[in-house]
């Protein structure tokens, strides 16, 4: 009996746009998945820099309504949440 094992695999993602110029074809991009709504997540600083309003205008632009949500945080503790430390690499045995 011969066992064949594959080693090669696929893996299908959507098309990463970055680089000069990407905020601007948001809009487009957006439209040619038929979107006709976004909610675009932001935290209250950067709601306030170019970079968010690039990304309106974009949509606006492509016909696409947007909601934007500012009020968001990465990580906010409060009295009810636990911190954890970092988790610590074990030290590196020779």
């Amino acid at each position: 009996m011969t066992c064949v094992h594959d080693t090669a695999f696929a893996v299908e993602t959507s098309p990463t746009v970055f680089g000069p110029g990407a905020l601007e074809e948001v809009g487009d991009h957006a439209a040619s998945f038929e979107l006709t709504r976004v909610a675009l997540f932001t935290d209250e600083d950067l709601s306030r820099t170019e970079h968010v309003e690039t990304v309106k205008r974009s949509l606006d632009a492509a016909g696409v309504d947007t909601v934007v949500y500012s009020w968001n945080r990465i990580f906010a503790p409060s009295s009810r949440t636990t911190t954890v430390p970092p988790r610590r690499s074990p030290p590196l045995r020779s």
